[in-house]
């Protein structure tokens, strides 16, 4: 089992809604993802108190279960931020959705942008923009069912963290945007990354990534999907060579009212060799630790939940 979660979540009052969320890895440990309370202003405010998935790429927005693949991307691997303590102000209107949060930064203050343990404060902020539709529900996930209207979603993020060491600080920052397309069974999008950091004892620099990716459903219960991921070191000091993989697969999913039960098959192939780059090996991600030049996967995997 790669990923097992375990959601708490409710109303107090109609002005106050919880959230926990525990996960479960493939090793057996647990963790805490999600401790919040929410406090809603009005019909188009809310803010948050807690730990909580902080408003940045939209992949890393959705809920595993609404992702188009088998996993999140090695872009959202590499640059996402995921959970972290803080408070988060939220704003829906008709056609613009914004979030702004101050937190302890990428991964709980574990890492920053992408990787350093002792990073404090983090100001983030994401805006939305529905081009084309007026329907916030049909960008819950990245998945794309029959019978929706046709959409075009813009997206906007950025973020800026800061670490005191003594009387200096190592600063990081991630600009990011996104553009979805939705339609009657299809969905696609097309995101990219620009991360910076600059370390107290050297100099800085910048890495990039670019994420493709688009699904169509063949039938009510069938879809077949494809995903482009680029992950560049940019001018970061060593010898690093850019990530280069494609992922195709095809999902079942024997319900038309959710996408918590879900079949899929898939393959990817990997042009680069992974040590070389700045992507982690990961037995979820589905790349392996290696010095060859690629390397090509094959899963299955079953989804569900209750």
């Amino acid at each position: 089992l790669n990923r097992t979660r375990i959601f708490f979540e409710g109303h107090y009052t109609p002005k106050f809604d919880y959230h926990f969320r525990v996960n479960i890895d493939d090793e057996g440990d647990f963790s805490l993802l999600v401790t919040y309370l929410q406090y809603n202003i009005g019909e188009k405010w809310n803010v948050r108190g807690g730990r909580q998935f902080i408003a940045m790429s939209r992949e890393d927005w959705m809920f595993p279960q609404d992702l188009l693949t088998t996993e999140f991307s090695p872009n959202d691997f590499t640059f996402a931020l995921r959970s972290a303590m803080g408070v988060q102000a939220y704003y829906q209107g008709e056609r613009t959705r914004s979030w702004l949060s101050v937190n302890n930064s990428a991964y709980g203050g574990k890492k920053d942008f992408p990787n350093n343990e002792t990073t404090r404060v983090a100001v983030t902020g994401r805006w939305e923009n529905q081009i084309v539709g007026r329907d916030w529900s049909m960008w819950d996930d990245v998945v794309g069912r029959r019978g929706r209207p046709r959409g075009v979603l813009l997206g906007l993020a950025g973020g800026y963290q800061v670490q005191e060491d003594g009387s200096t600080f190592d600063r990081s920052a991630q600009l990011h945007t996104d553009v979805s397309l939705n339609g009657d069974g299809y969905q696609a999008m097309i995101a990219g990354s620009w991360t910076w950091r600059d370390p107290v004892a050297a100099d800085s620099f910048s890495n990039y990534g670019l994420l493709a990716q688009a699904g169509y459903f063949l039938s009510e219960h069938v879809q077949v999907y494809g995903q482009y991921n680029l992950v560049s070191p940019g001018d970061q000091p060593g010898n690093f060579e850019t990530f280069n993989s494609i992922t195709g697969g095809v999902s079942y999913f024997p319900f038309l009212w959710t996408n918590r039960w879900k079949f899929s098959a898939e393959v990817g192939h990997l042009f680069s060799t992974i040590n070389d780059t700045i992507v982690e090996p990961s037995e979820s991600l589905g790349w392996l630790s290696s010095d060859e030049d690629g390397q090509t996967y094959f899963r299955i995997q079953a989804q569900f939940g209750f």
